[in-house]
């Protein structure tokens, strides 16, 4: 036996593209093959003998005239015909011309995904399959170019995955992903040619993975139907059904994961006694990438493969002779098997004993419409072999066949061609040949009765059976024990009295095994971090960094955008050293580099003064009413009123005549859609274009803090200037005291007791307590608290900026999108400090649940850029603003027909109409309201006689748009563990999962858990340490996430980069979409620099769509965008076909998207079994539990802190 293993058979875009299907020609000659480069490739079988490791040079033909991805092919049982199937719906016929293999026909009738095609009745009928559910009969033998279907047969009401005939043509095989096989009864004479004559769900009803394809397979004697992806006793089978009963005789149990395909060989064997019925030979091929191979006289199999390939197995192929077995992979490669058939597999029928017994079975006259089965002698036979390697002696006792690969987890490495089966195998062993049972000795054991073929079931099947049964007790897998125990604690509420004693055992014993796994997953953690670095895993804690080689999971992690080059040449050349394997740099190489950096360099200098540019206003025009400076009221006030303001930005007016009143304590919200300048509201106050009263103090939370040596805690105690420099004061007195002497020493002396009373004054003593506190309800933990700034990711920076603001408590707090930054528990914390802050609150969030709970009052940026007051929450204002615009409407509907009315009589013109009203309208407005408006305003005159305006409804429409079915599971993770580098601990082990087009999944956990981290796992961003992660090779994933506005290029407007991405979209589609996202018309043409953040996530999401992802993975999607905008994202994943896993604090989105809870918490991915609002409640508990904790660490201290982080007892801190 030898294994010949070939890569890159088919190539796409400089990379291996997955072989779908391989089919080998009845000669022997041709190996056909097809695949992800739309290709269909004729190979010359000396690849399998040839020491050249280039199978270029082994290819016959391309075969180019699909236009998508190939799926299947298969050739005809003479030889002159080959026939593939794609996925652009098509089935194409190719014939040998005598030069070269051409397209001879093209067979158009479905309507979706070609999966599955077989040649029957003589090369005259050929089958197909789609996942359009149906399977098509195409009548061949017309040989036309252009065909229709013969026949279409519905029965399946699912993807139809695999198709097979009968050897006598008699019966069609189509197997579904609705679990269930149909068989066809083929009656020429009927009126209707084909009927349904069994309908098979059994094997399959307890299927809860999908395989892309089910290709199945009849025994040349036509006695058994070989079908894959069935389930046994929570094992992975290929079930094999008896013709006539259609019942299954027969599970071929072992594989780990699904099994894809079967497929007999087409020669029938001798039995083992010559009274014995003749033998078939099966191989099966699964989802865990390995190859078995059986036979029907065993209950075990002759050989196994292991882990063969990188990914699932695609297909099977046998030459005619029996000699060779072909498989194919989604990841590129195929392997093919080469036995010594009188060896190996045992001794062939000749072709007339077969075609006997083929008529024997099917009571045939003649032999017409029997198998085609040459002798062996008849088949043109391919180059000698080299000699055989000396055999191994059988053992005396019957035992199962030898594992060819039985090292465990050890992947196949490419064979020299020629060389021999034990080359790739450690221990060489070279398998032994299956034993005549005469040949035996008196000692062995009793030889082993047939698997399936010759009717019932064995003694040895049920043997084999039972042992499936009770294989749980070696099982491994916690998840089939888990099922298994559910199984029989369900049984044991129905059993008898002497039964439910076994069953009790039963359970007593898995609990038990259960508990041992659990400990057995601990020791291997430990185990698993015994080598790691201490101060690196702390360093990592939370998505901190520590070094190159720590790791960042923080999604909200801000890094540098536009050219980055380095800080100075010197820098750039010892990298281009680096890269050039330590060599030094020619001199011509080096002026080069040097220009290169000075090029980039300037462009870097420019892209980051257009960056500060827009940071700082520069866009930006304000103004706002005169205000009288030496005003002793304005002098003191804590409240801020501005009787009118305007703002502009970038040609656009924000504000215009808008007024402003900010009452001290109130806790405000503003609200209002993207891009109407709720942020830029902000940075003018903070900024202080627009002027507030000195005393007002405000504090706007925008950059992070810098990262340096700084420990966390004392980056937000050095936020009070005032008590750092008292401290710093105080410590300098104290050192000088030991070196003065005389008036100096009293002097110091009592400025030292001044420095005293005044921070005893402020509270400075409880300072740090209250700083810690805060810290702890951000998320960070006392160690994480004293490392340095320059170790946290930008994210994590934010939350210590936000601390800094929260401690120094000023009299006007801004916070814009405060959460975004922040997981649920951390959200929750903040929602109850800032409910009971002492001061004024100004805050822009999109998280409704937050506005409700904070607010008492709501600012909207009206459509007429002013801001309208309104008091209560958020659901509050709705409800106001509802009612308000209801009666513009009302108004502007009477208006409308005064001017109708003004209009008809005399003949008056439209403008004339409401020139008239207006000058009624100003005839009825009261002249002293006129002047107050006229101050307010600035203006000289006041005019008030404006047209009432048609109120328009802030609508934002979102859409994903529908997307094929891709074979379930779409997405599998199987034994996967993860550690970004290996001094750094597991963040996580052993996950399993699978997703599929309709999964709705919400990761959540703590910051720093691993959520972002198992988002690029998923993506393949991010490469397992151990295991795997499969996905379906036509999967598309769609990725949101928080670093968008990297991604997109700060020059170019949203409607030029999206038409550079979408060449098939026109100008004016791609305004149409984005003004239904919500961005509004003079914001498509304008540089994306200037655009808010909700404005630039409006052009990913259109992006997004514009993509048609098979799954969405978002990662915090509703950071940056309005309410409304959120309300439509929700409606277009509700409306969406294909699957989504998110990752997001906001509870509205997943509660409107019922969307399932994954919890990520100790190194593990776990399903919350119940409801979000059992899972809020979960974390108030611990979040109440862990406050109570730290309280009692700060009161065992000496001091008294409440909730809030004030000091009880004092009043607030004054700066």
């Amino acid at each position: 036996m030898r294994v010949f293993r070939h890569f890159r058979l088919h190539e796409e875009d400089g990379a291996a593209a997955a072989v779908y299907s391989v089919s080998l020609n009845p000669d022997g000659s041709l190996l056909a093959t097809c695949g992800g480069d739309k290709l269909v490739r004729l190979w010359s079988t000396q690849l399998f003998k040839s020491n050249d490791d280039e199978p270029a040079k082994h290819l016959v033909q391309s075969l180019s005239k699909h236009v998508k991805v190939v799926t299947c092919c298969a050739w005809s049982s003479n030889g002159s015909w080959l026939a593939s199937g794609s996925d652009d719906t098509q089935v194409l016929l190719w014939t040998n011309t005598g030069a070269s293999w051409t397209r001879q026909a093209t067979l158009r009738g479905h309507t979706m995904d070609v999966l599955d095609v077989a040649w029957g009745d003589d090369d005259k009928v050929l089958a197909s399959c789609s996942i359009d559910n149906t399977v098509l009969i195409w009548d061949v033998s017309t040989k036309s170019m252009t065909m229709t279907p013969k026949t279409t047969l519905r029965g399946h009401k699912n993807w139809v995955k695999g198709v097979a005939w009968d050897p006598t043509g008699r019966f069609l095989a189509s197997a579904g992903e609705d679990r269930r096989v149909l068989v066809w009864r083929r009656d020429k004479n009927a009126s209707s040619e084909f009927r349904v004559e069994a309908d098979i769900r059994a094997p399959f009803e307890d299927v809860t993975a999908q395989t892309f394809f089910q290709r199945l397979s009849w025994a040349p004697d036509g006695r058994s139907l070989g079908v894959p992806n069935a389930r046994k006793a929570l094992q992975a089978t290929a079930c094999v059904l008896a013709r006539g009963k259609w019942e299954s005789v027969a599970d071929l149990v072992g594989h780990r994961h699904p099994v894809t395909v079967v497929r007999f060989s087409p020669v029938l064997f001798h039995g083992e006694d010559d009274e014995d019925q003749p033998r078939s030979v099966v191989a099966i091929g699964g989802q865990d990438a390995t190859v078995s191979v059986w036979t029907s006289a065993r209950a075990k199999p002759l050989v196994v493969f292991r882990d063969c390939f990188g990914g699932a197995v695609s297909d099977l192929a046998w030459s005619r002779n029996g000699s060779l077995l072909c498989a194919s992979s989604h990841d590129g490669s195929t392997c093919t098997f080469e036995f010594d058939v009188e060896r190996d597999l045992g001794k062939r029928l000749s072709s007339s004993d077969a075609r006997a017994h083929l008529d024997a079975a099917f009571a045939v006259e003649g032999g017409s419409n029997g198998l085609s089965l040459p002798n062996p002698a008849e088949i043109t036979q391919q180059k000698k072999e080299p000699p055989k390697k000396k055999r191994i002696a059988p053992a005396p006792v019957a035992a199962p066949r030898v594992n060819v690969l039985k090292a465990k987890k050890k992947r196949i490495q490419p064979t020299p061609v020629g060389a021999p089966m034990a080359a790739a195998a450690s221990p060489p062993v070279s398998p032994p040949r299956p034993r005549p049972v005469a040949a035996a000795p008196a000692v062995a054991a009793a030889p082993p009765k047939k698997l399936f073929g010759g009717g019932k079931k064995t003694d040895a099947f049920a043997a084999a059976m039972a042992a499936a049964e009770e294989r749980d007790e070696d099982n491994g897998d916690a998840d089939q024990l888990k099922a298994s125990l559910d199984k029989y604690r369900k049984k044991l509420k129905k059993a008898s009295a002497e039964d439910a004693a076994k069953y009790e055992a039963k359970i007593a014993k898995y609990e038990k095994k259960l508990e041992a796994l659990d400990e057995a997953k601990k020791r291997k953690a430990a185990d698993a971090d015994k080598d790691v670095d201490t101060d690196a895993a702390l360093a990592a804690q939370g998505g901190l960094l520590g070094g190159d080689d720590a790791w960042r999971d923080d999604s909200n992690d801000h890094h540098g955008r536009g050219p980055r080059v380095e800080a100075t040449f010197e820098a750039c050349l010892a990298n281009a050293v680096r890269a050039n394997d330590g060599q030094a740099l020619s001199s011509k190489a080096r002026r080069k580099l040097e220009k290169d950096y000075a090029s980039r360099k300037r462009a870097a200098e420019a892209y980051a003064a257009k960056e500060q540019a827009s940071l700082e206003g520069a866009q930006f025009a304000c103004s706002q009413s005169a205000i009288d400076e030496n005003d002793a009221a304005w002098l003191n006030a804590l409240d801020v009123k501005i009787d009118s303001f305007t703002i502009s930005a970038a040609g656009k007016t924000l504000f215009e005549n808008s007024s402003l009143l900010i009452a001290h304590g109130r806790r405000y919200g503003i609200v209002g859609p993207n891009g109407r300048g709720k942020t830029t509201l902000l940075k003018m106050i903070a900024s202080g274009d627009l002027r507030v009263p000195p005393r007002v103090q405000c504090l706007y939370v925008e950059q992070e803090v810098q990262a340096d040596d700084t420990t966390a805690v004392d980056a937000v105690l050095k936020a009070d200037v005032e008590r750092t420099a008292l401290m710093a004061e105080e410590v300098s007195l104290t050192k000088k005291l030991e070196t003065l002497a005389g008036a100096a020493q009293a002097e110091a002396t009592d400025r030292l007791r001044v420095v005293g009373e005044e921070l005893k004054a402020i509270g400075a003593s409880a300072a740090d307590a209250k700083a810690r506190r805060i810290l702890f309800g951000l998320g960070f933990s006392p160690e994480m608290q004293v490392r340095a700034t320059k170790l946290f990711s930008g994210g994590w920076r934010m939350r210590i900026s936000l601390a800094r603001a929260l401690f120094m408590e000023p009299i006007l707090l801004m916070l814009d999108e405060p959460t975004n930054h922040l997981d649920l528990n951390a959200v929750i914390w903040l929602d109850d400090y800032l409910q009971k802050y002492k001061h004024t609150i100004l805050v822009v969030s999109h998280d409704q649940d937050f506005l409700n709970s904070v607010c008492d009052e709501t600012l909207h940026i009206s459509e007429q850029r002013t801001l309208d007051h309104y008091r209560g929450n958020y659901d509050t204002f709705k409800a106001l603003e509802r009612q308000k615009r209801n009666q513009q409407q009302k108004a502007w509907e009477k208006q409308e027909k005064q001017l109708k009315a003004l209009k008809g009589k005399g003949g008056n013109s439209k403008k004339k109409a409401e020139e008239l009203m207006k000058n009624s309208r100003s005839k009825r407005e009261p002249k002293d309201k006129k002047k107050q408006q006229a101050i307010a305003s600035g203006q000289a005159s006041a005019d008030v006689t404006t047209l009432i305006e048609r109120p328009k409804e802030y609508a934002v429409e979102m859409e994903f748009p529908p997307v094929p079915r891709l074979a379930p599971p779409v997405l599998q993770v199987i034994d996967a563990q993860f550690r970004y580098a290996p001094q750094l601990p597991l963040i996580f082990t052993d996950m399993n999962f699978g997703i599929d087009q309709d999964s709705r999944i919400c990761v959540v956990g703590n910051n720093g858990s691993g959520k972002t981290t198992l988002l690029n796992l998923l993506t393949g961003k991010l490469q397992c340490t151990d295991g795997d992660v499969k996905r379906n090779p036509k999967l598309r994933i769609g990725v949101y996430n928080q670093h968008f506005v990297e991604r997109l290029p700060m020059d170019e407007s949203p409607v030029d980069y999206l038409r550079r991405l979408f060449e098939d979209e026109t100008y004016q589609s791609i305004r149409n979409m984005l003004g239904r996202y919500g961005l509004q018309g003079h914001a498509h043409t304008i540089a994306m620099r200037d655009l808010s953040g909700g404005q630039k996530a409006r052009v990913v999401l259109c992006e997004l769509s514009l993509a048609a992802p098979h799954m969405l993975l978002l990662d915090e999607p509703t950071n940056n965008l309005d309410i409304e905008t959120i309300d439509a994202l929700c409606d277009a994943i509700n409306g969406y076909d294909g699957g989504v896993i998110c990752v997001t604090h906001d509870a509205r989105l997943i509660e409107a998207t019922n969307m399932r809870l994954w919890v990520v918490e100790d190194r593990m991915v776990v399903e919350w079994g119940e409801p979000f609002d059992a899972y809020r409640d979960h974390l108030l508990e611990k979040l109440e539990k862990a406050m109570n904790d730290a309280e009692s660490r700060v009161t065992a201290a000496g001091v008294s802190v409440d909730m809030g982080g004030n000091r009880c007892g004092e009043g607030p801190t004054m700066i």
